[in-house]
């Protein structure tokens, strides 16, 4: 049997012109489809899936002059899930998670909080119970003003992030801060932004929960929204998606 687990991609980008726009676009798209492959309904197709999304992805990146290949016949997600991950210089990550359902208007947030970044924490966070597979994993990619020293525990820290992220079966993306800060329209100098994302997460949770809220919790649970409201905004949703795909079928 093939095992088929996540993948690894970059999201977003400042300032995008019409063509980088449509790639963006695009990309979302295909992280829905990318989320439909792990799916276990889709087990029997999942080859096939795949190579479709490597071909569509060269194409979308321009890499491949070709023309579209047929989509295989497969179940897509009615409900995605997120988890916004914001890692730290000191061995820790805070996270927060959204279930979503393409049905519904709003996205519910299932919890929020700080995890060690060791192997045997990060891999308790990828399969709790409540956290069902698969997961659109974005971790935000940080600042390069950092000190020598502090940046290099950032990388180990998303790359074993990433690392059993994709393990444990999801898809992995980085987020830079100014694409998911300039999504949310977050702007200003530093202490400013800071003071924004923690105001637009209290939005999202319950009064009791505000003095749990950090800085750092803050910026997980609005980068896990950031994907969200990409998704709202370009209306990708499930059914769009099939009736495109059915349309290019028909052609």
């Amino acid at each position: 049997m093939e095992v088929v687990i996540g993948g690894v991609g970059t999201l977003g980008g400042k300032g995008r012109t019409q063509k980088q726009l449509q790639r963006h676009v695009g990309e979302l798209k295909l992280t829905i489809l990318r989320y439909a492959a792990l799916l276990p309904e889709n087990a029997l197709r999942r080859g096939e899936l795949n190579n479709w999304l490597r071909v569509e992805n060269a194409r979308i990146a321009g890499k491949r002059k070709t023309n579209r290949l047929p989509l295989p016949e497969i179940t897509f997600p009615r409900r995605i899930s997120i988890l916004g991950i914001d890692p730290a210089s000191n061995k820790d990550a805070a996270y927060a998670a959204y279930s979503f359902s393409f049905d519904e208007v709003e996205p519910t947030l299932l919890g929020f909080g700080v995890a060690d970044v060791t192997p045997a924490a990060l891999h308790t966070l990828f399969n709790r119970q409540e956290m069902q597979h698969p997961w659109v994993v974005l971790i935000e990619s940080q600042y390069l003003s950092l000190n020598p020293k502090s940046y290099m525990r950032l990388v180990e820290a998303r790359g074993l992030i990433t690392g059993i992220g994709v393990a444990s079966g999801h898809l992995v993306y980085d987020v830079a801060p100014v694409t998911w800060q300039s999504g949310l329209h977050i702007s200003g100098k530093s202490e400013e932004r800071k003071a924004k994302s923690l105001a637009l997460a209290k939005l999202e949770v319950s009064d009791v929960l505000h003095s749990k809220l950090t800085e750092d919790t803050a910026d997980a649970i609005n980068i896990a929204r950031y994907y969200l409201t990409q998704l709202q905004f370009y209306g990708i949703t499930p059914d769009k998606l099939n009736n495109n795909i059915e349309k290019g079928r028909a052609k």
